[in-house]
Protein backbone atom coordinates (compact mmCIF):
# COMPACT_ATOMS: atom_id res chain seq x y z
CA UNK A 1 0.00 0.00 0.00
CA UNK A 2 1.22 3.48 -0.86
CA UNK A 3 -0.33 6.68 0.43
CA UNK A 4 0.55 10.24 1.35
CA UNK A 5 0.23 11.35 4.96
CA UNK A 6 3.11 12.70 7.03
CA UNK A 7 5.30 12.16 3.99
CA UNK A 8 4.74 9.08 1.85
CA UNK A 9 4.03 5.71 3.43
CA UNK A 10 4.96 2.44 1.72
CA UNK A 11 4.08 -0.90 3.30
CA UNK A 12 5.05 -4.41 2.22
CA UNK A 13 3.05 -7.61 2.76
CA UNK A 14 5.31 -8.71 5.62
CA UNK A 15 4.21 -5.65 7.62
CA UNK A 16 7.37 -3.58 7.06
CA UNK A 17 6.48 0.09 6.70
CA UNK A 18 8.62 2.87 5.30
CA UNK A 19 7.93 6.57 5.83
CA UNK A 20 9.53 8.71 3.11
CA UNK A 21 10.41 12.33 3.97
CA UNK A 22 8.03 12.54 6.95
CA UNK A 23 7.30 15.89 8.55
CA UNK A 24 7.61 14.26 11.99
CA UNK A 25 9.30 11.00 12.93
CA UNK A 26 6.93 8.04 12.56
CA UNK A 27 7.44 5.41 15.34
CA UNK A 28 7.39 1.75 14.39
CA UNK A 29 8.36 2.49 10.79
CA UNK A 30 11.58 2.87 8.80
CA UNK A 31 11.99 6.64 8.36
CA UNK A 32 13.95 7.91 5.36
CA UNK A 33 15.06 11.50 4.65
CA UNK A 34 16.06 12.23 1.06
CA UNK A 35 17.98 15.49 1.51
CA UNK A 36 18.65 18.58 3.59
CA UNK A 37 16.13 21.12 2.30
CA UNK A 38 14.01 22.47 5.14
CA UNK A 39 10.73 21.22 3.65
CA UNK A 40 12.08 17.65 3.63
CA UNK A 41 13.62 17.61 7.11
CA UNK A 42 11.42 16.35 9.96
CA UNK A 43 10.63 18.72 12.80
CA UNK A 44 10.95 16.07 15.52
CA UNK A 45 13.25 13.05 15.48
CA UNK A 46 15.74 13.54 18.33
CA UNK A 47 17.40 10.35 19.50
CA UNK A 48 15.93 8.29 16.66
CA UNK A 49 17.54 6.37 13.80
CA UNK A 50 16.88 7.48 10.22
CA UNK A 51 18.05 6.36 6.80
CA UNK A 52 19.87 9.39 5.38
CA UNK A 53 23.28 10.58 4.23
CA UNK A 54 25.91 11.98 6.57
CA UNK A 55 25.48 15.40 4.94
CA UNK A 56 21.73 15.33 5.57
CA UNK A 57 22.40 14.30 9.17
CA UNK A 58 24.62 17.38 9.65
CA UNK A 59 22.05 19.68 8.04
CA UNK A 60 19.28 18.23 10.20
CA UNK A 61 21.24 19.37 13.23
CA UNK A 62 22.15 22.75 11.72
CA UNK A 63 18.78 23.67 10.22
CA UNK A 64 16.32 21.96 12.61
CA UNK A 65 18.42 21.69 15.80
CA UNK A 66 17.61 17.98 15.78
CA UNK A 67 19.91 15.00 16.10
CA UNK A 68 19.38 11.48 14.77
CA UNK A 69 21.55 8.45 14.10
CA UNK A 70 22.07 7.09 10.61
CA UNK A 71 20.22 3.81 10.08
CA UNK A 72 21.07 1.12 7.55
CA UNK A 73 18.32 -1.28 6.47
CA UNK A 74 18.68 -4.41 4.36
CA UNK A 75 15.69 -3.54 2.18
CA UNK A 76 16.87 -0.01 1.38
CA UNK A 77 19.54 1.06 -1.09
CA UNK A 78 20.47 4.76 -1.27
CA UNK A 79 21.30 6.22 -4.70
CA UNK A 80 22.56 9.66 -5.72
CA UNK A 81 19.58 11.90 -6.48
CA UNK A 82 21.70 14.61 -8.14
CA UNK A 83 19.53 17.27 -6.48
CA UNK A 84 21.74 18.87 -3.82
CA UNK A 85 24.84 17.75 -1.93
CA UNK A 86 24.02 14.60 0.05
CA UNK A 87 20.65 13.99 -1.63
CA UNK A 88 19.44 10.41 -2.04
CA UNK A 89 16.87 8.45 -3.97
CA UNK A 90 15.74 5.28 -2.18
CA UNK A 91 15.38 1.83 -3.77
CA UNK A 92 13.12 -0.42 -1.69
CA UNK A 93 13.31 -4.17 -2.24
CA UNK A 94 10.50 -6.31 -0.87
CA UNK A 95 7.42 -8.00 -2.35
CA UNK A 96 8.19 -5.76 -5.34
CA UNK A 97 10.79 -3.12 -6.10
CA UNK A 98 10.05 0.57 -5.55
CA UNK A 99 12.14 3.63 -6.32
CA UNK A 100 11.38 6.89 -4.53
CA UNK A 101 13.20 9.73 -6.27
CA UNK A 102 12.56 12.53 -3.77
CA UNK A 103 13.63 15.76 -5.47
CA UNK A 104 16.11 14.76 -8.14
CA UNK A 105 18.05 15.92 -11.18
CA UNK A 106 19.47 13.79 -13.99
CA UNK A 107 21.79 16.45 -15.40
CA UNK A 108 25.47 16.50 -14.47
CA UNK A 109 26.02 19.55 -12.30
CA UNK A 110 28.68 21.07 -10.09
CA UNK A 111 28.73 18.40 -7.39
CA UNK A 112 26.95 15.43 -9.00
CA UNK A 113 26.91 13.40 -12.19
CA UNK A 114 23.11 13.26 -11.97
CA UNK A 115 20.56 10.65 -10.93
CA UNK A 116 20.70 7.36 -12.82
CA UNK A 117 17.61 5.26 -13.63
CA UNK A 118 17.15 1.73 -12.30
CA UNK A 119 14.70 -0.94 -13.39
CA UNK A 120 11.78 -1.10 -10.92
CA UNK A 121 8.21 -2.31 -10.56
CA UNK A 122 6.90 0.90 -8.98
CA UNK A 123 8.26 4.43 -9.34
CA UNK A 124 7.33 7.30 -6.99
CA UNK A 125 8.58 10.40 -8.78
CA UNK A 126 8.54 14.11 -8.06
CA UNK A 127 6.73 16.29 -10.61
CA UNK A 128 7.79 19.83 -9.66
CA UNK A 129 8.39 20.70 -13.31
CA UNK A 130 6.05 18.07 -14.74
CA UNK A 131 4.65 20.15 -17.58
CA UNK A 132 5.78 20.48 -21.21
CA UNK A 133 6.88 24.12 -20.97
CA UNK A 134 9.62 23.31 -18.48
CA UNK A 135 12.61 22.40 -20.64
CA UNK A 136 15.82 23.79 -19.14
CA UNK A 137 18.91 24.84 -21.09
CA UNK A 138 22.15 22.97 -20.54
CA UNK A 139 23.79 23.63 -17.17
CA UNK A 140 27.15 24.60 -18.68
CA UNK A 141 25.49 27.13 -20.96
CA UNK A 142 23.55 28.78 -18.13
CA UNK A 143 26.63 28.77 -15.88
CA UNK A 144 28.62 30.56 -18.58
CA UNK A 145 25.85 33.15 -18.99
CA UNK A 146 25.83 33.84 -15.25
CA UNK A 147 29.61 34.27 -15.20
CA UNK A 148 29.52 36.57 -18.23
CA UNK A 149 26.77 38.75 -16.74
CA UNK A 150 28.56 39.09 -13.41
CA UNK A 151 31.86 39.89 -15.15
CA UNK A 152 30.18 42.59 -17.24
CA UNK A 153 28.68 44.20 -14.13
CA UNK A 154 31.97 44.18 -12.24
CA UNK A 155 33.76 45.66 -15.25
CA UNK A 156 31.13 48.40 -15.29
CA UNK A 157 31.91 49.12 -11.61
CA UNK A 158 28.60 47.65 -10.49
CA UNK A 159 28.32 45.24 -7.58
CA UNK A 160 26.12 42.18 -8.00
CA UNK A 161 23.55 40.82 -5.54
CA UNK A 162 22.67 37.22 -6.34
CA UNK A 163 19.45 35.80 -4.89
CA UNK A 164 19.42 32.05 -4.31
CA UNK A 165 18.15 29.33 -1.99
CA UNK A 166 20.53 28.97 0.99
CA UNK A 167 21.14 25.26 0.37
CA UNK A 168 21.74 23.88 -3.08
CA UNK A 169 21.77 26.85 -5.41
CA UNK A 170 23.87 28.99 -3.04
CA UNK A 171 26.69 26.42 -2.97
CA UNK A 172 26.64 26.08 -6.74
CA UNK A 173 26.86 29.85 -7.13
CA UNK A 174 29.57 30.19 -4.49
CA UNK A 175 31.58 27.68 -6.51
CA UNK A 176 30.69 29.23 -9.87
CA UNK A 177 31.65 32.77 -8.75
CA UNK A 178 34.62 31.76 -6.59
CA UNK A 179 37.03 34.04 -8.48
CA UNK A 180 35.23 37.02 -6.90
CA UNK A 181 35.62 35.63 -3.36
CA UNK A 182 31.91 36.37 -2.92
CA UNK A 183 30.24 37.61 0.23
CA UNK A 184 27.48 35.29 1.49
CA UNK A 185 24.82 35.84 4.13
CA UNK A 186 25.07 34.15 7.52
CA UNK A 187 22.72 31.28 6.65
CA UNK A 188 24.66 30.37 3.52
CA UNK A 189 27.97 30.82 5.35
CA UNK A 190 26.95 28.32 8.05
CA UNK A 191 25.95 25.71 5.48
CA UNK A 192 29.12 26.22 3.42
CA UNK A 193 31.24 25.85 6.54
CA UNK A 194 29.38 22.69 7.60
CA UNK A 195 29.97 21.14 4.18
CA UNK A 196 33.72 21.63 4.53
CA UNK A 197 33.68 18.69 6.96
CA UNK A 198 32.67 16.50 4.00
CA UNK A 199 35.41 17.67 1.65
CA UNK A 200 33.63 20.54 -0.06
CA UNK A 201 35.71 23.72 -0.20
CA UNK A 202 34.26 27.16 -0.81
CA UNK A 203 35.94 30.52 -1.32
CA UNK A 204 33.60 32.95 0.40
CA UNK A 205 33.40 35.80 2.91
CA UNK A 206 30.78 36.32 5.58
CA UNK A 207 28.77 39.42 4.70
CA UNK A 208 29.79 42.25 6.97
CA UNK A 209 28.45 45.79 6.80
CA UNK A 210 31.75 47.33 7.85
CA UNK A 211 33.66 45.49 5.14
CA UNK A 212 31.19 46.77 2.57
CA UNK A 213 31.53 50.34 3.84
CA UNK A 214 35.29 50.19 3.60
CA UNK A 215 35.35 48.55 0.19
CA UNK A 216 36.14 50.70 -2.81
CA UNK A 217 35.72 47.84 -5.27
CA UNK A 218 32.54 46.29 -6.68
CA UNK A 219 31.71 42.96 -5.06
CA UNK A 220 29.45 39.93 -5.34
CA UNK A 221 26.95 39.08 -2.59
CA UNK A 222 25.05 35.78 -2.62
CA UNK A 223 22.03 35.92 -0.35
CA UNK A 224 18.77 34.13 0.34
CA UNK A 225 17.04 37.51 0.47
CA UNK A 226 17.72 38.33 4.11
CA UNK A 227 16.11 41.75 4.45
CA UNK A 228 18.65 43.29 6.80
CA UNK A 229 21.60 42.37 4.63
CA UNK A 230 19.92 43.46 1.42
CA UNK A 231 19.07 46.80 2.99
CA UNK A 232 22.64 47.28 4.22
CA UNK A 233 24.01 46.51 0.77
CA UNK A 234 21.51 48.86 -0.88
CA UNK A 235 22.46 51.71 1.44
CA UNK A 236 26.14 51.35 0.60
CA UNK A 237 25.73 50.83 -3.13
CA UNK A 238 23.04 53.27 -4.10
CA UNK A 239 22.44 52.77 -7.81
CA UNK A 240 25.74 51.05 -8.49
CA UNK A 241 24.45 47.51 -8.32
CA UNK A 242 22.66 44.84 -10.29
CA UNK A 243 20.45 42.06 -8.95
CA UNK A 244 20.37 38.53 -10.29
CA UNK A 245 18.08 35.60 -9.43
CA UNK A 246 18.70 31.95 -10.21
CA UNK A 247 15.88 29.40 -10.25
CA UNK A 248 14.25 26.82 -12.47
CA UNK A 249 11.16 29.03 -12.40
CA UNK A 250 13.12 31.63 -14.37
CA UNK A 251 12.08 29.68 -17.46
CA UNK A 252 8.84 31.69 -17.10
CA UNK A 253 9.13 35.08 -18.79
CA UNK A 254 7.46 36.90 -15.89
CA UNK A 255 9.80 35.53 -13.21
CA UNK A 256 12.32 38.37 -13.49
CA UNK A 257 9.65 41.02 -13.04
CA UNK A 258 7.93 39.15 -10.23
CA UNK A 259 11.25 38.91 -8.38
CA UNK A 260 12.14 42.52 -9.15
CA UNK A 261 15.63 41.72 -10.42
CA UNK A 262 17.73 42.82 -13.37
CA UNK A 263 18.65 39.33 -14.56
CA UNK A 264 17.16 35.86 -14.10
CA UNK A 265 18.66 32.53 -15.10
CA UNK A 266 16.97 29.14 -15.37
CA UNK A 267 19.40 26.98 -13.44
CA UNK A 268 17.55 24.23 -11.57
CA UNK A 269 18.33 21.41 -9.16
CA UNK A 270 15.30 19.48 -10.43
CA UNK A 271 14.64 17.33 -13.47
CA UNK A 272 12.82 19.17 -16.24
CA UNK A 273 9.89 17.70 -18.16
CA UNK A 274 12.00 15.96 -20.78
CA UNK A 275 14.32 14.49 -18.13
CA UNK A 276 11.35 13.26 -16.10
CA UNK A 277 9.83 11.44 -19.06
CA UNK A 278 13.16 9.92 -20.11
CA UNK A 279 13.94 8.82 -16.56
CA UNK A 280 10.58 7.11 -16.15
CA UNK A 281 10.92 5.39 -19.51
CA UNK A 282 14.37 4.02 -18.60
CA UNK A 283 13.17 2.80 -15.18
CA UNK A 284 10.54 0.76 -17.03
CA UNK A 285 8.01 0.69 -14.15
CA UNK A 286 4.61 -0.98 -14.28
CA UNK A 287 3.04 1.88 -12.34
CA UNK A 288 4.07 5.46 -11.55
CA UNK A 289 2.96 7.62 -8.65
CA UNK A 290 3.54 11.37 -9.04
CA UNK A 291 3.98 13.79 -6.14
CA UNK A 292 4.65 17.50 -5.60
CA UNK A 293 4.03 20.28 -8.09
CA UNK A 294 2.03 19.34 -11.16
CA UNK A 295 1.21 15.84 -9.91
CA UNK A 296 -2.22 15.46 -11.55
CA UNK A 297 -1.18 16.95 -14.87
CA UNK A 298 2.08 15.03 -14.96
CA UNK A 299 0.36 11.70 -14.24
CA UNK A 300 -1.83 12.27 -17.29
CA UNK A 301 1.19 13.22 -19.41
CA UNK A 302 3.03 10.06 -18.33
CA UNK A 303 0.05 8.01 -19.51
CA UNK A 304 -0.12 9.96 -22.78
CA UNK A 305 3.62 9.89 -23.57
CA UNK A 306 4.60 6.46 -22.27
CA UNK A 307 1.40 4.45 -21.97
CA UNK A 308 2.30 3.60 -18.36
CA UNK A 309 -0.30 3.51 -15.61
CA UNK A 310 0.23 6.69 -13.56
CA UNK A 311 -1.66 8.46 -10.80
CA UNK A 312 -1.01 11.38 -8.46
CA UNK A 313 -0.34 10.85 -4.77
CA UNK A 314 -2.51 13.21 -2.80
CA UNK A 315 -3.08 13.57 0.91
CA UNK A 316 -5.69 11.09 2.15
CA UNK A 317 -5.55 8.82 -0.89
CA UNK A 318 -4.73 5.13 -0.38
CA UNK A 319 -3.51 3.05 -3.30
CA UNK A 320 -3.09 -0.70 -3.49
CA UNK A 321 -0.42 -1.33 -6.08
CA UNK A 322 -0.77 -4.06 -8.66
CA UNK A 323 1.29 -6.26 -6.36
CA UNK A 324 -0.52 -5.71 -3.04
Amino acid sequence: MIYQKNGICVSFDDGTKFRLDPRTYSPGEINLISHGHSDHLPTRCNGKSVVMSDVTQALLKLRKCAEADILSHGSVRALDAGHVIGSHMFFLDGDHTILYTGDFCTKEKFFSRGAQPVDVDVLIVESTFGSEEYIFPETKKVAAQIQESVAACIENDESVIVLAYPFGKAQELTHLLRDYDPFVDSGIFEINEALKDFGYKFRHQLFDEMSIKESREPFVLITSRRAKQLKAADEQLGGKKRTLAVSGWAINSGFKYFQGVDYAFALSDHADFRDLINFIDRCNPDVVYTCHGSAKRFARLVRDHLGIEAMPLERGQHFLSNYA
